[in-house]
C-alpha cells in the first residue's frame, strides 16, 4: 500500500491509504477525525479492528469499490487498536455523517450490494429532507 502524507485546515497531519478514486484516510486521533467531518458534506466511518476480526477483514476488500463508486463521499478508517473510541462497543461498526451531522449507524458486515443500497437510501432521504425545510 502506498502512503502520502496530507493536510487539512488547522494544519492537522493526516495519514493516508491510496486509493485509485477518493483517498481513503486512515486517521488515528479526534481531531483528524472530526476534521474530515467538518471538511466533508458526506462521511462514512468504518470503525474496525482490521487483524483481529473477521467481519472487519471481509467489509476492509469493499471499502475500495465503494469509494471508487460513491466519490463524493469520504470514506474514513478508524483501527480500534490504535485509537480507542469509547462509543464503539462492537466492531465493524459504521457511522454516516451528511454536514457533520450523524445520520445513520450499524455494526456487523453487509454485501457491496446490501451497503452500496444503505448508503443510496440514508443520503437520499437527508437530501429529501432538506428540499422539504
Amino acid at each position: 500500500m502506498n502512503y502520502k502524507m496530507l493536510f487539512i485546515p488547522a494544519f492537522v497531519l493526516l495519514s493516508v491509504a491510496s486509493c485509485s478514486s477518493k483517498e481513503i484516510l486512515n486517521l488515528k486521533t479526534k481531531e483528524t477525525i472530526d476534521a474530515a467531518i467538518k471538511e466533508n458534506k458526506k462521511v462514512i466511518i468504518d470503525y474496525h479492528a482490521e487483524k483481529t476480526c473477521g467481519p472487519c477483514q471481509q467489509m476492509a476488500k469493499i471499502l475500495p469499490d465503494l469509494a471508487k463508486a460513491f466519490p463524493k463521499i469520504q470514506f474514513i478508517k478508524v483501527d480500534i487498536n490504535e485509537f480507542d473510541v469509547e462509543e464503539i462497543r462492537s466492531v465493524p461498526t459504521f457511522v454516516m455523517y451528511h454536514h457533520q451531522k450523524e445520520v445513520k449507524r450499524f455494526t456487523g458486515s453487509r454485501s457491496k450490494a446490501s451497503f452500496t443500497n444503505l448508503i443510496n437510501d440514508t443520503f437520499k432521504k437527508c437530501v429529501d429532507t432538506k428540499k422539504k425545510n
